[in-house]
């Protein structure tokens, strides 16, 4: 096995504040058109309606994006980064740091976050439900205290063994 690299990326499934937010969305998309369509009806310009469908698709392919996260962690040569992609189309890294640095890696229900009390929360698990929930303490680039909750899968437990020992490694679904 590559000790030297790992990537895993998962979509978030939609639950809680992303159910939520898509709902938003699409009520937002439709009070824009009935607010066009009065706007063309105040107006008289009827012709005007023949822009809906074109800025519709302008404003979802600018904003759905937004709702429809993707999570990616990857390990390379001993560096855990965390990124959230929006849509497929434009990502963002959130963190960086070195594993070896990690104050622990368990499962979560093990964990010692509440001792821990991080400053900086990341999460990037696709449900709240979702089986072999990690969290890995650590402190970021400004020395804050940090949590990130993740997806462990086997090749990911053994990876970020291989950089620090303080991972706990329990079987996994994945």
């Amino acid at each position: 096995m590559d000790f030297n690299s790992y990537e895993y990326t998962v979509e978030q499934k939609s639950e809680g504040k992303w159910k939520r937010a898509k709902i938003l969305m699409i009520l937002f998309y439709t009070v824009y058109v009935l607010a066009y369509f009065v706007a063309i009806y105040a107006t008289r310009i009827f012709t005007l309606g023949a822009l809906i469908p074109f800025t519709l698709w302008i404003l979802v392919f600018f904003t759905w994006r937004y709702v429809k996260p993707e999570y990616k962690y990857s390990v390379e040569s001993g560096v855990l980064t965390f990124t959230v992609i929006y849509g497929g189309k434009s990502s963002k890294i959130k963190f960086k740091t070195k594993l070896g640095d990690a104050v622990s890696i368990c499962p979560a229900e093990q964990s010692d976050t509440a001792e821990f009390s991080p400053e900086k929360i990341y999460n990037a698990l696709p449900s709240a439900d979702c089986p072999d929930r990690y969290v890995m303490l650590f402190y970021d680039e400004k020395n804050q205290k940090s949590a990130f909750y993740f997806r462990a899968t086997k090749a990911a437990l053994k990876v970020m063994h291989y950089y620090c020992s303080r991972t706990v490694i329990t079987d996994t679904v994945y």
